[in-house]
C-alpha cells in the first residue's frame, strides 16, 4: 500500500460568497452572527437569538426586479436584518441600500387586509464594504440613520445602515479605540479583514477578548481569525 502524503489544510475566504455564508449563515455558526451584530450595535440593542430567511425577495409583479441579499433574518425582537458582503466597488451603493430595505419594509404589508396601521418592524442592513464609500473620512464604521436636519435629531429609529469599509480598518487603530464609547467593532472584525485570501494559515494566536461563542467552536474548525476546512473533510462541516 503507498503511503498517504498528508495534504496542506486550505482556508476558506471569509470574504468570498462561499466562505461568508458558511461562517455568518448557517445554522450550526448562529452565534457567530449574533456576536457580530452585538458588536456593532454596542448596546443599541441586545440580540440573543435570530432566525434565518429566504434571501430572494421579489416585487409586486413578474416585471418587478428580484433582489437577493446575502443574508436576511429575524432577531428575537422581530427586527429584520440585511446583512451584506460586497468586494466589487459599486458607485449607487447607498441608493442600492435604500432598495434593499425598502424591498424588506414592502413585504410587511398583510397580504389580503384592507386596513392596517402601519406599525413597521425595525429593519436594517449591515455592509461589509471591500472599497471606499466615505472618500476623505478616516472612520471605517459609519451609522446612518433618517434625523431631522435642522435639530439632529432622530426622526424615525426604526430603519438603520450599517456601513464597514474594510480597506480603512487596521488592527492598530482597533486597538487605539479599543476604549472609546459606542461605536467600533469588536475583535470579529479584526478577525475577518486580518484574514488571508492566499491559502496561507494567518499564523497568529486567538485574542482575547471573542466571544465564547467563536473561541469554543472547536468542533467546527472556526476561530477568530480563519474558518478551516480539512482537505480530507467535507466542506460542510465548518
Amino acid at each position: 500500500m503507498l503511503p498517504v502524503t498528508p495534504q496542506p489544510a486550505r482556508f476558506i475566504d471569509p470574504l468570498s460568497d462561499f466562505g461568508f455564508k458558511r461562517l455568518f449563515g448557517s445554522e450550526p455558526n448562529k452565534e457567530i452572527l449574533i456576536d457580530f451584530l452585538n458588536q456593532l450595535f454596542k448596546g443599541q440593542k441586545v440580540i440573543r437569538d435570530l432566525t434565518y430567511h429566504s434571501t430572494e425577495k421579489y416585487g409586486d409583479d413578474e416585471e418587478s426586479k428580484k433582489v437577493v441579499f446575502d443574508l436576511f433574518c429575524t432577531c428575537d425582537n422581530d427586527e429584520q436584518i440585511i446583512v451584506e458582503m460586497q468586494r466589487a466597488e459599486q458607485p449607487y451603493y447607498r441608493e442600492r441600500g435604500v432598495f434593499y430595505t425598502s424591498r424588506a419594509i414592502s413585504e410587511q404589508l398583510p397580504k389580503g387586509k384592507k386596513s392596517w396601521n402601519y406599525a413597521l418592524k425595525e429593519v436594517y442592513l449591515v455592509a461589509l464594504l471591500e472599497f471606499e464609500i466615505e472618500t476623505g473620512k478616516e472612520d471605517y464604521l459609519h451609522d446612518y440613520c433618517l434625523i431631522d436636519r435642522a435639530t439632529g435629531e432622530i426622526f424615525y429609529d426604526k430603519l438603520g445602515y450599517k456601513f464597514i469599509e474594510l480597506p480603512k480598518f487596521t488592527k492598530a487603530e482597533h486597538e487605539r479605540s479599543a476604549a472609546a464609547a459606542g461605536n467600533r467593532p469588536g475583535p470579529l472584525v479584526v478577525s475577518v479583514k486580518e484574514f488571508k485570501p492566499d491559502g496561507q494559515d494567518p499564523g497568529v494566536p486567538a485574542e482575547k477578548g471573542l466571544s465564547e461563542s467563536i473561541q469554543n467552536n472547536g468542533n467546527q474548525q472556526i476561530n477568530q481569525r480563519r474558518a478551516y476546512v480539512s482537505p480530507n473533510k467535507r466542506a460542510d462541516r465548518i
